[in-house]
Parts: C-alpha cells; structure tokens; sequence
C-alpha cells in the first residue's frame, strides 16, 4: 500500500507536535500559541500587494 505525500506530511507535523510537547516549557507556549491563534490574537493579516 502506498502512502501519499499529503498523509505523510501531516504524520510528520504530528511527530513534530508530539515531541514539543515533550517539554513543559515548549508544551506551555505551543498551547499559548494554538489559543492566540484560535482567538485571532497577536496575528496580524497583509496583504499581498504590501509584501511586494
């Protein structure tokens, strides 16, 4: 059975997760990180004319 890219990417993005969640330390920003995210806090959006 053959693994596509796309399975294999997010296998990589969790293995990643996993181990920095290992630490206490990076465990407590990663879910700092994922809260600010999931409430639209310190993100700002640009657009792409701006960044050229």
């Amino acid at each position: 059975m053959k693994k596509s890219i796309k399975s294999n990417k997010y296998s990589n993005a969790e293995k990643e997760t996993l181990y920095l969640l290992k630490s206490p330390k990076n465990a407590k920003r990663l879910k700092r990180a994922i809260n600010d995210f999931e409430a639209n806090k310190n993100f700002k959006t640009t657009s792409l004319q701006k960044l050229k």
